[in-house]
């Protein structure tokens, strides 16, 4: 059986580390490992991310919500994983959601400053963070550039991609209807998004749609409509 750090090696941030190196990094650096409760709030949206934080066993729920509109995205990841790092660094380095232990939860928290530290002394660590950010941060810009072209219901299924993370679950978004008409730039009543509704569950995209919120299938499947389309 895995043990908790075979399984924090099995991460995009620390593939390619040996288990000795790894192992040099835990005796040189603190580890601080928390434990949550079934519902425990672990953060809170505007919160500084002064750690980088990995799930280590259990589960966490995230509810990223606009300021501005009554439309949140939700969705669950499980251990192995790592919680936003890219909010660790840049020019807002708050957290852009609210996050909750489903289940009972435990997590590794890392300082930023002993991170940076370990970023100076690992190459390897280094370039991993690297191609993480840039690949989040390229992905990003390549879908952002063709949403103005974009139908209802791939505007939809970016939404969906956008605010989650790579190994999401159990995504829905949580709506009033005219606040999602206007964040998809749908000027009629709720038939464009019903519609988009029902094509989604004919392709198994849409596994719930019910007044107010729609959840979602795999998000890979989300992925690859948008590059066919």
């Amino acid at each position: 059986m895995d043990t908790m750090f075979d399984k924090i090696l099995q991460l995009p941030l620390f593939q390619g580390l040996t288990h000795e190196e790894f192992q040099r990094l835990i005796e040189s650096y603190p580890f601080h490992f928390l434990k949550f409760a079934d519902g425990e709030r672990i953060v809170e949206a505007g919160e500084a991310c002064s750690h980088l934080r990995f799930i280590v066993a259990g589960a966490v729920r995230f509810s990223t919500s606009s300021r501005a509109l009554k439309v949140a995205v939700v969705h669950t990841l499980d251990s192995p994983d790592v919680i936003a790092p890219d909010h660790l660094f840049g020019l807002d380095t708050s957290y852009p959601f609210d996050a909750w232990a489903s289940g009972e939860t435990a997590l590794l928290q890392i300082k930023k400053l002993d991170f940076l530290d370990m970023l100076s002394h690992s190459h390897v660590l280094a370039i991993n963070v690297l191609n993480y950010l840039s690949r989040n941060a390229q992905a990003v810009r390549n879908r952002m550039l063709n949403a103005q072209n974009m139908r209802v219901a791939e505007r939809l299924a970016l939404i969906a991609i956008l605010f989650t993370a790579q190994r999401s679950r159990d995504i829905k978004i949580v709506y009033r209807q005219r606040d999602l008409n206007r964040l998809l730039g749908v000027q009629t009543s709720r038939t464009a998004v019903s519609t988009v509704c029902e094509q989604f569950q004919s392709l198994g995209l849409v596994s719930v749609v019910s007044p107010g919120e729609i959840v979602f299938g795999d998000r890979q499947n989300l992925i690859n409509y948008l590059n066919n389309n």
